[in-house]
């Protein structure tokens, strides 16, 4: 990985011995989808998802936590901002582990779907740096390639996160194959005929958590 790795998964941002995700599946009040990973607000009882709320385990209130909606957004903005500098304080310092590097980037994707964009502009330039430090050393990328496509990178830079992500899914797959002792696949490429002649390939999407979204 690309940190550390001397300490806990997680330190400083680690939330309270009372904190626990819920055992299943909730309702986000705020985005209407069902998340697992959500916290609910001490004061109205609600819960909301990390996606909402800009959240992850790394910048989780260490006391009670109160949603925005209750204590005011820009006192929710401005704490949710000392902690994730605290976060990136502990990344330049390579205090990390691999899961925090996934945290921090899983924020800073959420902070431009909130259109959070004064904390996401602040922080979009240190996760670019974190990319190409990745890229050039081989690590596994904290950056998913569909996140990728929302940032200001150039296209053969996205096409480089793309590759690199196939290729270390495609290890693992692997690896696993291995271990379950069955015969190791093999990587083959096929193009067909029409992309081949200049045609265009047509691609669907599918959702991993088959709901509906706006794209």
């Amino acid at each position: 990985g690309g940190g550390g790795g001397g300490g806990p998964a997680v330190a400083e941002g680690l939330p309270g011995p009372g904190f626990s995700l819920p055992d299943a599946p909730v309702l986000c009040s705020s985005c209407g989808y069902y998340e697992q990973e959500a916290v609910r607000c001490s004061r109205c009882h609600r819960y909301l998802c990390f996606g909402c709320t800009c959240l992850s385990l790394q910048t989780m209130p260490r006391g009670a936590f109160v949603c925005p909606d209750c204590c005011g957004i820009d006192e929710y903005d401005r704490d949710l901002r000392r902690r994730i500098r605290v976060a990136r304080r502990r990344i330049e310092k390579e205090a990390v582990v691999a899961v925090e590097l996934d945290m921090f980037a899983q924020t800073v994707f959420d902070l431009s779907s909130t259109c959070a964009w004064r904390e996401f502009y602040d922080n979009i330039r240190f996760l670019l740096r974190i990319i190409d430090v990745q890229i050039a050393s081989g690590w596994p990328l904290a950056v998913a390639p569909f996140h990728a496509l929302h940032y200001p990178l150039a296209q053969e830079k996205v096409k480089l996160v793309a590759m690199q992500h196939s290729k270390q899914t495609f290890e693992k797959a692997q690896k696993e194959v291995l271990v379950r002792g069955e015969p190791s696949p093999s990587l083959s490429v096929y193009i067909p005929a029409k992309v081949r002649e200049g045609g265009k390939l047509r691609i669907g999407y599918v959702s991993a958590d088959f709901v509906n979204h706006p794209t």
